[in-house]
């Protein structure tokens, strides 16, 4: 570990994914207390950007869009790759952390022109053929948060306070209220469901989100708020069309910082491994996260093991996602979901910092 050495201009790779970035912020607050006047600049893919832009510790945002390596044959695809690296280069980094532990991020790391390289041991692709200080993972824990959090360790910024930074715009609070006032919802008086997942075995089964609604309306006396994208909107339909319960689709209705309102002032979140649910993790609401085969201790919400609701969620190993057919999502009961979210909401959150 060195702790001596002072940086001005540090550069974190992490482009991809939402809740993957997301996972990552610990290791950013971590190195902005550390070196709280340093320039901190991350890289990411374009779509993912708004969420950076809600986080304060963040002073440049240098957009990836890695379809550009697929293009390359293209000239305005090869223009953006040289300008990009061109403002790597001139950046000057002292610094470079890759999260991400993929061969193009390494690589750009190097062609960087940074000394101080530091990614995962092992990583994949050969990527740890370009980085100069190689971290392990670490020996007591599988989550990802803390594998960032020993490689801020171990490049001197260490911490034992876990803080996300996140900042909801004002302007946004405003107009999610708005948007949940239209359907006479109130901040703090409703539920939200996130139904999707980028992958359908990371899908609890609508007819089980269906379920719940009901249990959540007649037990709880509460509506529940599904939210998603433009495209999940006729699939969290099917859901509504299900139940008779007060249940409202805000599916494509929200930009992201609206959807980060939405979630933080929430009554209480049910999510599917995914994403927003991995950034309504950040927040101090009663949150369930319903897992099937994704490995809890690696992905599930961070030191938040009473909101996981998953088979032998604790007891799988190092795998990231389980073969076994008891883990997949489908045999999660939905009385089992709803018992932890009523505990969670009789009994207030577990502060991810605690």
């Amino acid at each position: 570990m060195q702790k001596d050495k002072e940086h001005k201009r540090i550069l974190i790779m992490k482009p991809s994914a939402l809740g993957d970035v997301a996972t990552a912020l610990p290791a950013l607050q971590a190195v902005r207390k550390r070196w709280p006047d340093a320039r901190i600049s991350w890289l990411v893919r374009p779509e993912f950007a708004p969420l950076l832009e809600c986080v304060p510790a963040v002073d440049e945002i240098i957009l990836f869009d890695r379809k550009l390596l697929g293009k390359f044959y293209k000239k305005e695809a090869r223009r953006e790759l040289a300008g990009l690296i061109r403002k790597l280069r001139g950046a000057k980094f002292d610094l470079v952390l890759d999260f991400q532990g993929l061969l193009r991020t390494a690589l750009l790391g190097w062609i960087s022109g940074c000394r101080r390289r530091y990614g995962m041991k092992g990583a994949r692709e050969f990527a740890w053929l370009f980085y100069n200080h190689h971290v392990e993972r670490p020996k007591d824990s599988l989550h990802v948060t803390d594998y960032y959090l020993k490689m801020t360790d171990e490049c001197g910024a260490r911490t034992d306070k876990v803080d996300y930074g996140i900042q909801i715009p004002e302007e946004a609070v405003g107009s999610a209220g708005r948007l949940l006032s239209h359907y006479a919802i109130d901040y703090g008086r409703y539920v939200v469901f996130i139904c999707q997942s980028a992958h359908q075995w990371k899908c609890w089964p609508r007819e089980k989100f269906a379920e719940l609604a009901d249990l959540v309306h007649d037990e709880l006396k509460t509506p529940v708020v599904a939210v998603g994208t433009a495209g999940e909107r006729e699939y969290i339909d099917e859901i509504a069309g299900m139940t008779d319960s007060f249940f409202v689709n805000l599916a494509g209705k929200t930009n992201l910082p609206e959807l980060l309102a939405v979630l933080g002032n929430a009554k209480a979140v049910v999510t599917n491994d995914t994403g927003p649910g991995q950034i309504a993790s950040t927040f101090d609401v009663p949150l369930v996260m319903v897992c099937g085969p994704s490995n809890p201790s690696r992905i599930g919400p961070y030191k938040r093991e009473e909101s996981v609701a998953a088979i032998d969620a604790f007891d799988r190993g190092e795998a990231i996602r389980s073969s076994y057919p008891g883990h997949r999502i489908e045999c999660v009961g939905v009385e089992k979901v709803f018992e932890r979210l009523r505990e969670l909401i009789e009994h207030g959150s577990v502060s991810s910092s605690d």
